[in-house]
């Protein structure tokens, strides 16, 4: 029986190290959304402060196939 992997549909921008999936840090991933290859969706509660911010899995798969000349 052959198992599938499912990929996530958004990944959390990590606070410190690398992220589960890419291994990217948070400023590298602040880099790339800065230079138009990714769009990074920040949630926040109305009078809160604070949020989170995701990254969206396509959007990153495609960004690092273009920067490594894959597509």
């Amino acid at each position: 029986m052959i198992k599938t992997i499912s990929k996530p549909t958004f990944v959390s921008l990590p606070t410190k190290g690398g992220d589960e999936h890419f291994n990217l840090s948070r400023s590298n991933w602040l880099d790339l959304e800065k230079r138009g290859l990714i769009r990074l969706v920040r949630l926040k509660k109305p009078g809160c402060i604070r949020g989170r911010v995701l990254i969206p899995f396509a959007d990153a798969e495609a960004a690092l196939r273009k920067l490594g000349g894959l597509t």
